[in-house]
This record gives structure tokens, sequence and C-alpha cells, in this order.
């Protein structure tokens, strides 16, 4: 019965470990955000994208579901448990580094895929409905 668990330190090698599966996790976000967005873009019916979307979605909470499936409750129950490490933030006027990039690499993300998916599918549609039903 702890109340908590403190990570005192983190020896080398598993701190190895550690960034590389936060380098494969984040290879795997690139890949399904890409992917993802470009199956999206090509989605025409409104359900269809409402389904593909679920199911994105599902992709994405997948490693969860395996932590809640397969990790042992004892794992799990340390895990959370857990205390954060002590992260020494310096107090400044400029605005957070991290988030200023995050958001400038969703405001490129979606632009690039607006500009060469999203516009040109939505180009083909309203030709599409022009021909069919006319004006």
């Amino acid at each position: 019965n702890l109340k908590s668990v403190q990570i005192i330190q983190i020896p080398l090698p598993r701190f190895l470990w550690i960034v590389f599966g936060a380098l494969l996790q984040l290879t795997v976000i690139v890949i399904l955000s890409v992917f993802g967005s470009l199956w999206l873009a090509q989605t025409h019916i409104v359900t269809e994208l409402l389904l593909n979307a679920v199911s994105l979605a599902f992709i994405t909470d997948t490693d969860e579901l395996v932590f809640r499936t397969m990790v042992p409750t004892i794992m799990r129950s340390l895990t959370m448990k857990t205390e954060p490490l002590p992260l020494d933030v310096p107090r400044s006027s400029h605005p957070p580094v991290r988030s200023t990039i995050s958001l400038l690499a969703v405001l490129v993300f979606v632009l690039i895929f607006w500009f060469l998916q999203v516009s040109e599918t939505s180009k083909d549609m309203d030709e599409m409905r022009v021909a069919l039903c006319g004006k």
C-alpha cells in the first residue's frame, strides 16, 4: 500500500531505451498523421469520413489499450502512483518555445494538406456537382 513512488535517478541504458521508445512513438505519430490525413482527405462521403476518423482515433489509442490489458495490475498501480520528476522552469517573459514550435508545426501541417489534398478534392467535387446538377 504505497501512497507514492519517487524516481531518484534513471540509469543511462534505461534513459537511452526511453529516448528510443519516444523516437519510435514520434515516428509512428508522424507516419499515422501523414497517411491518415491523406486517407481522410480522399474521403468524399460524410459518414465514411466519420468512420475513418473514428478508426484513426482507435489506432492512436491502441497503446493505451495494450497498457490497460497487458500490464499487470501491480505495475499499473506503481505507474499511477509515481510522482512526476521535478522540472525547474525558468521564468521568462517570452512565450514557451516548445508550445510555439508545436503550434507552428500543426499550422504548417494543416496548410500543406489543405493546399495539396483537401483543396484538390474540393475542387473536383465542385466540378462534379456542376457537371451533374448545373450551377
